[in-house]
């Protein structure tokens, strides 16, 4: 598996990739489209292609279906669970937002993120937050991107925990900074929206459904309201607001307590369609920082995502594997495929609302021009 991952990755560092075309950017009448199309969140749902809406199991949950703020699993049976997750990433390749080009001057990329959630019988609260970095070096400086989104949700469940309703607020910021001798602020733009879920668990058996829903952000900064030439800052001439388009999820995931391939080791499967709302007028992030005008987000897209997970070593080791199809938010440019693993090791053990297991997960996600480690610290479940 090493050797082929590294054979893979040698591929995708070698693939040609173009500077970013289209005309120059002449004016401040433009959005900036903050979608990220590919697989971000927890270790496991990465491992798994992404497809986490329908298991929806812990704080790593949240940011794929605010159900998970109340939903327990089966194994869950005291009156009080406690979920933690923390992890950061180590990201490569030179086309991350797949527009087809390759960012000038791109100099590193770093992805973090953690969440607590916290539940009391049928009912749950929790926090998830995503912060993603990158320095650009352009225009005589370097420019750091901080850009960040959290959910803070609360949940119940209904008719014997067979229905779960989750609710609460997405809220995104966007940063923008110099590195260099100077430190000036670019853009500082905060916006939230409403985020609703739902996980459907018949019978509490195998099957789950999931369903979620997250409204669209914008955050209009007022530099560019009363100018008539166009407003630039540190050489770049900056949007009139930023924006995440709308989102909703559907999927199921089936739970086998004895894999039909390998008897005494549980199995679990998931699939999900994930569909983004169009953003009109508006470039993506790597298209600003270049300052050309290449359309993002004309049109909706829609990514369908398959994963699995075993216990390879019961109580001790899970192997995950998942795909995902990345739709291009840009004209012009293609879809590409996904092929992500990962697995999670159970280590030692503390007690917070009774003795709790941490566990160590790693997840590697590989497309053209696209390949990232994840490496997180969870609570074994």
């Amino acid at each position: 598996m090493l050797n082929y991952w590294t054979w893979a990755s040698l591929i995708a560092s070698t693939m040609s990739c173009y500077a970013i075309g289209g005309p120059a950017i002449t004016n401040n009448n433009y959005r900036v489209d903050l979608t990220q199309s590919v697989a971000l969140g927890s270790t496991r749902k990465v491992a798994m292609g992404g497809a986490y809406v329908a298991i929806a199991e812990g704080a790593a949950g949240l940011p794929d279906n605010f159900a998970s703020a109340a939903f327990r699993p089966r194994y869950s049976t005291g009156p009080w669970r406690l979920s933690l997750s923390l992890g950061s990433v180590a990201a490569s390749g030179n086309d991350f937002d797949n527009n087809g080009s390759e960012l000038i001057n791109y100099k590193n990329h770093s992805f973090y993120s953690g969440g607590i959630l916290l539940q009391r019988h049928n009912f749950g609260f929790g926090f998830f937050g995503i912060l993603q970095q990158y320095d650009l070096e352009g225009f005589g400086s370097r420019n750091r991107f901080n850009f960040s989104i959290s959910c803070l949700a609360a949940g119940y469940s209904f008719w014997d925990r067979q229905i779960t309703l989750g609710a609460g607020l997405r809220p995104g910021s966007l940063r923008i900074v110099t590195t260099g001798e100077e430190h000036d602020e670019l853009l500082s733009l905060n916006s939230g929206g409403i985020n609703i879920g739902a996980l459907i668990h018949p019978d509490k058996g195998p099957l789950r459904i999931g369903v979620s829903f997250a409204a669209a952000l914008r955050s209009r900064q007022s530099l560019v309201a009363n100018s008539t030439v166009p407003v630039e800052v540190a050489g770049l001439i900056i949007p009139e607001e930023v924006s995440l388009p709308m989102e909703s999820s559907v999927g199921i995931s089936y739970e086998w307590k004895e894999a039909p391939f390998w008897k005494g080791h549980a199995f679990l499967a998931g699939a999900e369609v994930r569909f983004i709302g169009e953003t009109e007028n508006a470039y993506g992030i790597e298209s600003f920082l270049e300052q050309k005008a290449q359309l993002s987000g004309a049109a909706p897209t829609m990514s369908p995502k398959l994963g699995a997970e075993i216990d390879a070593i019961p109580g001790r080791l899970r192997v995950r594997l998942g795909t995902y199809l990345e739709p291009s938010r840009f004209e012009g440019v293609s879809s590409r495929l996904h092929l992500t693993s990962g697995f999670e090791i159970k280590t030692f053990r503390f007690y917070a609302w009774g003795e709790q297991r941490l566990s160590l997960l790693y997840a590697i996600d590989w497309a053209q021009d696209y390949l990232n480690n994840f490496v997180s610290l969870s609570l074994w479940r």
